[in-house]
């Protein structure tokens, strides 16, 4: 099952990647510019069903990347964490964001958070949330119980 997982996930990035309209020009990178207005959101199955992303840049499996999530107002992102560095940038929206340890903050848009590789937290979007979602390499989400331990989407987002 994980590498079927692993294949539709990749399948799927893979896909998205075509709305970046990126192009290589003598080796290097294109400029282009990504809009939530004109992003192609879809709901991945390692993601709650509450989460919507669209492939900015990059390949979140593979390196850097850059994902624009559309979050539900009343979603709940469990606690996990992450195993690339990870900055949030908050487009629009507000919600509850806590990192294991620390008192939970109100973000809203313009906030913007640096999230250490392995460092625990969750988000509950109170109103409909547009957050850009940036690593600094190929990223896993690790999903987690009270415990500590890694445990499968579903039965992270059952309690959701």
């Amino acid at each position: 099952m994980n590498r079927r997982y692993l294949m539709f996930a990749s399948v799927a990035l893979i896909s998205l990647a075509i709305f970046t309209g990126q192009s290589q020009i003598n080796g290097g990178a294109r400029f282009f510019v990504a809009s939530p207005a004109t992003a192609h959101f879809i709901q991945l199955p390692f993601l709650p069903p509450c989460m919507h992303v669209a492939l900015v840049q990059g390949d979140p499996r593979k390196s850097a990347s850059v994902e624009l999530a559309r979050i539900n107002a009343s979603c709940v992102i469990p606690p996990h964490w992450h195993a690339a560095n990870t900055q949030l940038f908050f487009v629009s929206g507000y919600g509850t964001h806590q990192v294991k340890g620390s008192t939970p903050m109100t973000l809203r848009a313009g906030a913007y958070v640096y999230l250490p590789a392995g460092q625990v937290h969750w988000f509950r979007c109170t109103s409909e949330c547009l957050i850009y979602n940036v690593q600094d390499g190929a990223d896993v989400v690790h999903w987690i119980d009270a415990s500590g331990h890694d445990i499968p989407p579903a039965q992270a987002f059952s309690k959701t």
